[in-house]
């Protein structure tokens, strides 16, 4: 399988949707992770976690010229808001019109080489997400000036209170589990978001408290969030560790070059790196899924810090599995060079815009 490159903002603007700014995850449903498995969903909606890193990943490849996706960011967040009761003010992700996702249909078709089910709507619409809330939060401090932020508090103030009273909950996590629990990247993200904002926040008062919160996040993290070795567990009291963690840099919770962030590489190296490509840990794990590209792009951001030759032979291999149109799946099977998950998959994209950036 030959190299080819993409434009770098051109699957993005593929699946954006002009009438309201908003880009969906993917543009197919039920693409199986696992061929003849059962990890088959619909990804035709906009996850606000999946936003948030679009745009700024569009931010840092076009400093000063945020561009359409980034300027209606915040607009979306509020339309998706609207209405809305403030003790949970956003879902994980809505439709392209800012509207509830469905419930999950699953429909009578035989699915891509017989992989059941084919699903209509997402599940994960009714899950806690809490790194959903520490996400819309830290991108609208990257990309946001103050002046540009006012019309807009009257839903950043109710998410951030509400990061700040549930912050210790457990929830669905970035992978979106069926069970809660403690999961380490949206305590992080929590962190992050309540202090980044919080230099733009209007009340004195309100910043000080959620800066408080974040230190008490961090505080915690600090005491629960390690392994025995001294990484960042993908939960909190166990031991493995999760690729998302490659971003705590790029997100602004530490330095690439802290205890903690090179303990967590080498373990992602030992345990969920193969063919130079990185898995993500899943709970409930269908054996044959394929590697995470998204994730592998993570590492290299990551690396982009610390050993950019490096960061670039990541983004080369990743590269080796876009089709001939330049557009790259969620998964891919190493040893076959088969596309898995649903395509083309705007996390991943995003993931190349950012490397591309940062080198």
């Amino acid at each position: 399988m030959g190299r080819r490159s993409a434009p770098p903002c051109g699957p993005l603007r593929l699946l954006t949707f002009e009438e309201t700014g908003s880009v969906v995850s993917a543009a197919t449903t039920s693409l199986p992770e696992v061929i003849g498995g059962e990890r088959n969903y619909d990804y035709r909606y906009v996850w606000f976690r999946d936003s948030g890193m679009i745009v700024r990943a569009l931010s840092r490849l076009s400093p000063g010229d945020h561009g359409t996706l980034a300027r209606g960011f915040l607009d979306f967040v509020c339309r998706s808001a609207s209405g809305r009761d403030l003790e949970r003010p956003l879902p994980p992700l809505a439709t392209v019109l800012a509207e509830d996702a469905p419930g999950v249909e699953e429909l009578a078709l035989a699915g891509y080489r017989g992989s059941r089910p084919v699903r209509r709507g997402n599940a994960a619409a009714t899950q806690v997400q809490l790194d959903v809330y520490g996400n819309i939060l830290l991108s609208s401090a990257a990309l946001y000036r103050p002046a540009e932020l006012e019309e807009h508090w009257g839903v950043l103030g109710p998410v951030g209170e509400y990061l700040c009273a549930h912050w210790r909950d457990p929830d669905n996590g970035i992978w979106e589990e069926e069970e809660p629990l403690p999961y380490l990247s949206s305590k992080v993200l929590g962190a992050v978001g309540l202090e980044q904002l919080a230099a733009l926040h209007p009340d004195p008062a309100t910043a000080r408290r959620w800066r408080a919160v974040a230190g008490d996040i961090r505080a915690w993290v600090a005491e629960h969030g390690l392994t025995g070795e001294g990484a960042f567990a993908a939960v909190a009291g166990e031991d493995a560790v999760d690729v998302v963690a490659a971003l705590y840099p790029i997100w602004g919770y530490c330095a690439p070059d802290t205890p903690e962030m090179r303990a967590t590489l080498q373990a992602l190296d030992r345990d969920w790196r193969r063919d130079g490509l990185y898995w993500r840990v899943l709970r409930e794990r269908d054996t044959g899924e394929g590697a995470f590209l998204a994730g592998t792009l993570w590492v290299a951001l990551y690396w982009t810090a610390v050993d950019p030759a490096r960061a670039r032979e990541l983004l080369e291999t990743v590269l080796t599995y876009a089709n001939d149109l330049g557009l790259i799946a969620e998964e891919a099977d190493p040893a076959t060079g088969t596309l898995l998950g649903n395509f083309p998959q705007t996390f991943v994209h995003a993931a190349v815009l950012g490397v591309i950036a940062e080198l």
